[in-house]
């Protein structure tokens, strides 16, 4: 698992990361976006997000999840299978302290984790 630092010192993973949250899916309708942009920005930000957790976890872990979004301070993850899923049960407790650090991840205190599919 890589460490935070290693993710700060990074200045392509210093950009800000727009978070799935239900306040920024309402600024952006007020602000005039069709539903079709406000699709594409949501689908953008998930992939930045799950880049993020990524870059924390150790292959293969890190190809068989996906943030699917920030619901409070609920982080919700969707893994290939539920071995993987398993994994990632096992990392959240040395996962949540790093991603607490990064902004986008700040308020998450706690991870819900599903397989796809079901």
């Amino acid at each position: 698992m890589k460490k935070v630092s290693e993710l700060l010192g990074s200045s392509s993973n210093q950009k800000n990361h727009k978070s799935l949250s239900h306040s920024s899916q309402q600024s952006s309708h007020r602000a005039g976006f069709t539903p079709l942009q406000r699709l594409l920005k949501q689908a953008d930000a998930q992939k930045r997000l799950t880049a993020t957790v990524q870059t924390l976890l150790e292959p293969p872990l890190k190809h068989q999840i996906t943030v699917t979004g920030i619901e409070g301070p609920v982080l919700l993850v969707q893994c290939t299978d539920s071995s993987s899923a398993t994994r990632m049960r096992f990392e959240v407790p040395n996962l949540l302290p790093q991603l607490q650090q990064l902004q986008d991840f700040s308020a998450v205190r706690s991870c819900r984790i599903s397989v796809a599919g079901r």
